[in-house]
């Protein structure tokens, strides 16, 4: 090891509140909304190896999401202690990409910042075919007449190599506003949809707790905007009145009571309304 990773000094918002700021920090792998585009794979692929009942489907899903849950929790285990203990070595990195490559080349000189080329080359490559497959589907689906499939997958492999170019860094303060207001909405969506099905899949279900998570998140995406944006005096007098009446927004986890609120809401309309079964 390059050091003790206990020895590497805390940042300050790991201090006070270190779940909900690694949990926060967990939205710049953009894993839950590329889970929602990869769904449509998933389950086309489970319907090619000829599961046809919803509970089948769901089941292979799970078992598959059970081995990729062990494998990438003992990867990033692996890559958080490597992290840590190459404070021994190196200053902070401005990202973990620098940081990985200051290892690889550490270890292995310049055959490692080779192998390491490799590995995300291929890493990225099928989360890109796959993002990319899923977009160009989804798009497809829902503008048949702009363009066909093969145009939107051009469409979108170009636009993803420009803006892939403009920096890693970069790319993360870029998107952080944005990802700040998808994952809430992106988690509390995948969360509904486990108990959807005890209330008939009724549409209320879904819509007003994203309703009142959007609520949150909005005020999440401004907190998270360039100083520039963010000191301007209307989002000052926006965040101050979120940060003096909405649990937990300070450390990003403000939409947690809203959307709670929403799907006690939303219950509550589905047993006033009794609506028939599969409404949605």
């Amino acid at each position: 090891p390059m050091g003790v990773a206990a020895e590497a000094p805390i940042q300050e918002a790991y201090t006070t509140a270190p779940f909900f700021k690694g949990f926060t920090e967990g939205y710049n792998t953009m894993d839950a909304l590329a889970s929602l585009a990869f769904a449509i794979i998933v389950i086309r692929t489970m319907k090619d190896l000829g599961l046809k009942e919803p509970k089948d489907i769901a089941l292979g899903t799970v078992k598959a999401g059970i081995v990729v849950v062990v494998l990438m929790a003992v990867i990033y285990s692996c890559l958080a202690y490597i992290g840590a203990s190459s404070i021994g070595k190196f200053e902070l990195s401005a990202n973990g990409g620098i940081a990985l490559s200051q290892v690889a080349q550490y270890y292995f000189g310049t055959k490692g910042s080779i192998l390491l080329a490799i590995i995300v080359t291929l890493a990225c490559l099928k989360t890109a075919i796959g993002l990319i497959t899923a977009c160009a589907e989804t798009f497809h689906g829902l503008f048949p007449n702009v363009m066909d499939y093969k145009k939107y997958v051009l469409a979108f492999a170009t636009f993803a190599c420009v803006v892939a170019n403009i920096g890693l860094t970069q790319l993360i303060a870029l998107s952080i506003p944005m990802l700040m207001f998808l994952y809430p909405l992106a988690i509390v969506l995948i969360l509904v949809a486990f108990i959807s099905p005890f209330f008939h899949d009724d549409r209320r279900i879904y819509f007003i707790p994203m309703v009142f998570t959007m609520f949150a998140s909005v005020a999440d995406a401004l907190n998270a905007m360039p100083d520039v944006i963010k000191v301007h005096p209307a989002v000052q007098g926006i965040l101050g009145i979120y940060q003096e009446y909405l649990p937990f927004f300070q450390i990003g986890m403000g939409w947690i009571v809203p959307a709670v609120l929403g799907l006690c809401v939303s219950m509550i309309a589905y047993f006033i309304a009794k609506p028939k079964q599969n409404v949605a």
